[in-house]
């Protein structure tokens, strides 16, 4: 069990570290009462008319509630490991990062085109890049591999149930997970399709 453990997360540090950077700043936002909302969320005009991009990062890392921050940090957790694992420290720190700021960026593109506006956060845009990655690393597996595996349709199902919910609720960002999901798909295609080994023990 220990030997699982270790394999799996320990090794995984730059997953680790972002669950632990998630979980101190919703500390620090209690803390400071609101202060670091509104420095750091994504608002359209602060990020357009203030020249604020750095929203388009700080938003990733703040959450509006425990339940909100509880559910991305799970997925990250357990799934980020295993993208890790596979595409090493900076390749997944770029996919994971690039899929939450192409989530945002499109988020404000919408808000623009659709003259729109409403102020988001969450993880949930990096999130969905990093279940887009996933199923492009399952799908790359060799099927002789994945015999008997239940990964694939598992993770098929976790996406789509994901986004049905989202589209369900009003006060989701789903223009963040749909465009986080197709970059996260996109760069872990380019990342993990030139790799001859895919390491399945971390699919385990």
């Amino acid at each position: 069990m220990y030997y699982a453990f270790d394999r799996r997360w320990l090794r995984s540090t730059v997953t680790v570290a972002l669950v632990a950077m998630n979980v101190v700043l919703y500390l620090a936002v209690a803390l400071t009462k609101d202060t670091l909302y509104a420095l750091g969320v994504l608002d359209v005009d602060k990020v357009l008319v203030s020249h604020e991009y750095n929203r388009l990062v700080s938003a990733m890392f703040l959450h509006e509630s425990l339940s909100h921050l509880f559910g991305n940090m799970i997925l990250l957790f357990y799934i980020g490991a295993v993208v890790e694992r596979n595409l090493g420290h900076i390749l997944y720190t770029i996919l994971y990062l690039g899929s939450g700021i192409v989530g945002n960026v499109m988020t404000v593109f919408y808000e623009v085109t659709h003259r729109e506006h409403w102020v988001s956060l969450g993880a949930s845009g990096a999130v969905f890049g990093v279940m887009g990655a996933m199923l492009v690393l399952l799908l790359l597996t060799p099927k002789e591999k994945r015999f008997g595996s239940s990964l694939l349709p598992r993770i098929v199902f976790m996406v789509a149930y994901s986004l049905y919910t989202g589209l369900r609720s009003t006060a989701v960002n789903n223009i963040a997970h749909i465009a986080g999901l197709l970059c996260g798909a996109i760069l872990g295609f380019l990342f993990i399709a030139p790799r001859k080994n895919i390491d399945l023990d971390a699919l385990l």
